[in-house]
């Protein structure tokens, strides 16, 4: 079975659509966290834009300064290729003959992203202040 040549396309699109979510409620939650300082961070990063206007990678940025504490290295070798390739792929800069690969690499380190100390920190803060319980099937308290 032969897989047309422009599948690739579109898992790419719906993948890096998904990481942008996941990373923008990362930075959308550790600004919350931060009071004055996200404030500032986020004028910085983002130009006086607000954090749903903000790209992918000033979402990175605005993590980057916020949650160090919640990067380890590879978290942030993480971030950086998702952002490359993501990019690479939204500016029509990634070659055809190269998306199949790639789109691997993208989903792969997608996965990597949903398994980080990031991820975990983040949605635990989210369901502290959301107020669910993930132990009671009841759902929120």
């Amino acid at each position: 079975m032969e897989v047309r040549s422009t599948l690739w396309h579109g898992v790419f699109a719906k993948a890096h659509q998904r990481a942008e979510v996941l990373l923008k409620a990362c930075a959308s939650t550790i600004m919350a966290r931060s009071g004055d300082e996200g404030l500032t961070a986020a004028a910085a990063v983002g130009g006086g834009k607000p954090v749903a206007a903000m790209t992918m990678g000033q979402h990175v940025d605005l993590i980057r300064r916020l949650g160090r504490s919640l990067l380890s290295r590879d978290d942030g070798r993480l971030l950086n290729r998702l952002t490359e390739l993501r990019n690479d792929f939204v500016h029509g800069r990634l070659p055809r003959e190269q998306g199949p690969t790639q789109t691997v690499e993208f989903l792969s380190l997608a996965g990597e992203l949903c398994r980080s100390r990031l991820l975990a920190a983040i949605s635990g803060a989210a369901s502290e202040t959301s107020g669910t319980n993930d132990t009671d099937p009841g759902g929120p308290k």
